[in-house]
């Protein structure tokens, strides 16, 4: 029992042992996990994961959103314009087409990375069904793989004509648009609307910008012109356009100002901006409408840099001078007249056919007859020249 019970106590103290060096290994084993882990913590902090930010934010000052993390809104530094949630792209794109105040140099520099931006075809959410009856590509020989630079050609191109020829974009995504240009080359993928509308509009715009610009910097004596009005949608709008003695035109800028009080001091402002950018020694002229406000702009452009020479836009004047004649009691009368005579005419289906076949059978060029509205002064005298270009058409009809 003696010799049972020693061999118990021998055994509980091996045990105990065991036990010890079980702690002192895992005490080892865990504190070189803890300092492997701040090895590891400390190297990921030094490598940030994901994509560098865009050179773009420099520009912007940047405000994180609340629940969003990763995303951020932006408020130019130049003209104070926000975005709820800032994109590079979107950015980018402000400051080469937008922003009427971006430095030159700044927005030569994002105009080169606008112009060579890679397009890329976004993913549609809906895929769009094709007739069961079109053909599959591998019945076409040349439906070989496309070259960047070929798409990237062709992109551009399609863009040209969708904006110069007023095509709706939603025509991107058509099953008949997408047929005809896969029989036409199956290789090549349509860009769907919204690229067109953002990425290859927005290279091309920076492209004809740079254009631009080349073109301005061996021009002397430019003349700013502005105007406003109001579209649609009831938005105050202004355009400020560069005119060059040659009489190129080009557009500056076109700014929503609804949110503002466009009195002459708000316009002067603006208008100083955009001579400080292009350079006092290149502007010799600043043309205007008469209205209040632009009068004080005027006034005040012209006393602060005497070079430039302000003047009322001459149009405006021939407006006014035409105004005072159309009061005149006869050209009322003839006015009158005229309109009573294409009133009846476009409100008689008869009559109207009956005159087209009198203007092809005497060959009259120059249109048909012609409407005249209030807020377009030449069509005045478009309706009244029509009817006098048509006399013997009239005297033709028989209804």
């Amino acid at each position: 029992m003696l010799k049972y019970g020693q061999i118990q106590i021998n055994n509980q103290l091996n045990f105990q042992k065991i036990k010890k060096k079980r702690k002192y290994y895992f005490s080892i084993h865990l504190s070189k996990m803890q300092s492997d882990d701040n090895q590891t913590v400390s190297s990921s902090s030094k490598n940030v994961v994901g994509r560098p930010e865009s050179i773009v934010w420099d520009h912007f000052h940047k405000r994180s959103i609340d629940k969003s993390r990763g995303h951020f809104s932006a408020t130019c530094h130049y003209c104070e314009k926000q975005y709820t949630r800032g994109k590079p792209d979107i950015l980018e794109d402000h400051l080469t087409s937008e922003c009427a105040f971006c430095p030159i140099e700044i927005r030569n520099e994002f105009l080169e990375i606008v112009a060579n931006r890679t397009v890329e075809n976004k993913k549609k959410t809906k895929k769009t069904k094709l007739d069961p009856k079109q053909s599959a590509l591998s019945n076409f020989m040349e439906s070989t793989k496309l070259t960047d630079t070929r798409r990237d050609a062709i992109n551009s191109a399609l863009g040209r004509f969708f904006v110069t020829c007023s095509i709706p974009f939603a025509v991107a995504d058509h099953p008949f648009f997408i047929e005809f240009c896969k029989q036409l080359r199956p290789a090549y993928d349509p860009p769907c609307r919204t690229t067109i509308s953002t990425n290859i509009l927005h290279s091309e715009a920076a492209i004809i910008t740079i254009k631009i610009q080349k073109e301005l910097q061996s021009e002397e004596n430019i003349t700013i012109a502005l105007d406003g009005w109001t579209d649609p949608g009831n938005r105050q709008l202004y355009n400020f356009i560069l005119m060059t003695p040659n009489r190129h035109e080009y557009l500056w800028a076109i700014e929503d100002v609804s949110s503002e009080s466009i009195t002459g001091e708000f316009l002067a402002n603006y208008i100083e901006k955009i001579i400080n950018i292009i350079g006092q020694n290149k502007i010799a002229g600043l043309v205007t409408d008469g209205a209040g406000n632009c009068k004080v702009a005027r006034k005040i452009i012209g006393e602060k840099y005497p070079r430039i020479i302000t003047m009322w836009c001459i149009a405006h004047h021939i407006n006014l001078i035409s105004k005072d004649i159309c009061r005149h009691q006869f050209a009322i009368n003839t006015i009158n007249k005229c309109q009573v005579l294409v009133t009846f005419f476009l409100r008689s289906h008869q009559g109207m056919s009956a005159l087209r076949e009198s203007i092809n059978e005497l060959k009259i060029k120059g249109g048909g007859i012609k409407t005249s509205t209030k807020t377009r002064w030449s069509t005045i005298y478009d309706c009244c020249e029509s009817i006098v270009r048509l006399r013997s058409a009239f005297e033709d009809v028989s209804i």
